[in-house]
């Protein structure tokens, strides 16, 4: 710093006043005055904690920035209008609890549309059940690594350009994740037909390695369970295929601020 001098070892009784001492570079260091009016060094002081108080605050701010209609604001638009108003404002919190309620219906009445096919599958009898039970599965895994990911991304994309009011990116973004969602559920719709046969073996069991049926039931055999899922798989295959464009226009809609119009579809279908 001005007005000191950082020396190495013994530098021979040189005058000076040493402010601090320490090792480094492999030799001790000390500070020496080279001008008598120079003030001592001193450590740069720790960062101020903020109270549980202040942080407190800051989210609050936060919020009400994140609700509040500021049309001088570059991210404030439609999505952000729909709040319209603070965070204490009433009608944004109502219009908020509004989105929650309908999104939570969107996503149950999806969700209880797949138990209440085994319910039906149930009635049926149990071999029915393994069978659905084999392939439900199998339609699951493949949702979830392909058309669940693109609808949240989807949902993200297309809200974040609807906000800064550019509808062209936010269709290109929707068309987009549609292709990837219809191309992915595709490839797993040609998979799950050209395999039906080995991937049954592979959920249920090989019939003469003591394959159980898939549940373990008596009176299943695995052989009829697997003969079963080869004969449902050309139907599962093209299910994939319309669940893959439904997952992904979920996520759309969603970004789009359309909660209510995806729960009515879910619900009525």
């Amino acid at each position: 710093r001005d007005g000191w001098e950082k020396i190495k070892g013994d530098d021979g009784g040189s005058s000076g006043v040493v402010a601090a001492a320490g090792e480094g570079e492999g030799a001790p260091w000390r500070l020496r005055c080279l001008c008598p009016d120079a003030a001592p060094p001193t450590e740069p002081a720790d960062p101020p904690v903020a109270s549980l108080r202040e942080v407190g605050e800051a989210w609050q701010e936060a919020w009400q920035a994140a609700f509040s209609h500021d049309t001088s604001s570059h991210a404030s638009g439609p999505a952000m209008s729909n709040f319209g108003g603070a965070l204490g404002d009433d009608s944004a919190l109502r219009r908020y609890l509004v989105l929650g309620l309908e999104g939570g219906v969107m996503l149950c009445s999806e969700a209880m549309s797949f138990d209440s096919t085994c319910l039906f599958a149930a009635w049926i009898g149990e071999l029915a059940l393994d069978a659905h039970m084999v392939l439900l599965n199998l339609c699951g895994w493949a949702f979830i690594s392909g058309p669940l990911a693109f609808s949240i991304a989807a949902s993200v994309r297309v809200g974040s350009e609807l906000g800064a009011r550019r509808p062209r990116e936010a269709k290109r973004a929707a068309l987009v994740s549609f292709g990837f969602g219809v191309a992915w559920m595709a490839i797993m719709a040609a998979v799950l037909f050209g395999l039906r046969r080995p991937l049954a073996l592979l959920v249920v069991g090989h019939p003469d390695r003591g394959g159980t049926g898939g549940g373990g039931g008596d009176g299943v055999e695995a052989g009829d369970v697997v003969a079963l899922v080869c004969q449902l798989a050309p139907l599962a295959a093209l299910f994939q295929v319309l669940d893959g464009v439904l997952g992904v226009a979920g996520g759309v809609l969603r970004g789009c601020g359309r909660q209510r119009l995806n729960a009515k579809i879910n619900v009525c279908t």
